[in-house]
């Protein structure tokens, strides 16, 4: 009789192997408030209209703010630092961030800035005056039908001495 256990078992750990491999990797792209949970420099903030958030990145070598962004309400702001990637050694990492809907939990980061190593900069928040309501477009007015055309009163002639007064039409 063969043991099925030690057949499958290098079957069962690859499977399993895979599976947490995958759950691992689908959570590094996650734009959530507070992060992943560890740090792969990546920051996620939430503005609602009772915690409007600016978000300013502070080179403290000379105290400079060198980028700021005004998280509008019912937005979130995803920031995230890539060692290495800039383009100077005054610059060496590369920082990209998007502000996108609430809740959006994966999507790129389109806009990008070279910023000074991680000894070297601060993300620094402040919190905006509250209540900051998110601005709405304008509801859309669909255009009224156009009117009918009026038609031009008819002032009534005085029948002629001799002639007949007509009936109302109707």
């Amino acid at each position: 009789m063969t043991n099925t256990c030690a057949t499958y078992s290098p079957l069962i750990r690859t499977c399993v192997l895979l599976g947490l491999l995958a759950i691992g990797g689908s959570l590094v792209g996650c734009d959530r408030p507070g992060g992943i949970a560890w740090s792969f420099d990546r920051y996620t903030y939430e503005s609602t209209p009772w915690q409007p958030w600016t978000v300013n990145l502070i080179d403290t070598r000379t105290q400079e703010t060198i980028w700021s962004a005004e998280v509008p309400p019912g937005k979130q702001l995803v920031v995230a630092f890539r060692k290495g990637r800039g383009e100077t050694d005054a610059y060496p990492d590369l920082m990209t961030w998007q502000i996108t809907p609430q809740g959006r939990v994966f999507g790129a980061q389109a806009n990008r800035l070279p910023v000074p190593p991680k000894s070297a900069r601060l993300l620094s928040t402040t919190l905006r005056h509250a209540p900051e309501f998110p601005q709405t477009p304008a509801e859309v007015v669909p255009p009224p039908p156009p009117l009918a055309p009026i038609e031009t009163p008819v002032e009534p002639v005085a029948p002629s001495e001799g002639e007949p007064a007509e009936p109302p039409a109707g």
